[in-house]
């Protein structure tokens, strides 16, 4: 691609009006992923990590729409999408670089809050599935509850399931 050596100030200033969204984005991104992380250390406020992962997730959108805004930008400005036209962006023009700097900068550490926090869900889920057969093993019971957390044996009380109706 032909990048032009001077695109319009308006396209320039519309990436870094981009880049500064998409910084602001990470950010909260972070700050999610960090309270996410706090709150997988004791486990003791359930709603409260739904209500976490249901904000990443919105944060997560987000940052995939700034994502087109920002490849917008970059095209209106003459350079390629994604991080190849950042980076001709900012070989190009000093103040764009440093508002791509920033912001690789803050997904480096979106990543690695997001692969340490990924690790500490899976060890919770081997350390309750491990205790649930913990749990199978000593109640001689190899089918104890169903996918939705129900009995799934009606001889293991010793009575016939109730049925409503």
């Amino acid at each position: 691609m032909t990048v032009s050596a001077f695109p319009a100030p308006e396209a320039i200033r519309t990436l870094l009006h981009c880049l500064e969204n998409d910084a602001q984005l990470m950010q909260a991104f972070i700050d999610a992923l960090e309270h996410e992380s706090t709150l997988l250390e004791n486990l003791d406020d359930i709603p409260a990590l739904e209500a976490c992962a249901q904000r990443k997730n919105s944060l997560a959108a987000s940052l995939t729409n700034a994502d087109a805004c920002r490849n917008a930008a970059l095209a209106q400005c003459g350079f390629p999408a994604g991080k190849a036209g950042m980076n001709e962006a900012a070989c190009a023009h000093p103040d764009v670089a440093s508002a791509c700097l920033r912001l690789l900068d803050l997904a480096a550490r979106a990543r690695e809050l997001n692969d340490a926090n990924g690790i500490a869900i899976q060890l919770c889920a081997q350390h309750h599935a491990l205790a649930l057969q913990d749990l199978r093993s000593l109640l001689g019971s190899e089918d104890l509850y169903d996918a939705r957390g129900r009995k799934t044996s009606p001889s293991f009380l010793g009575h016939a399931p109730i049925v409503a109706g």
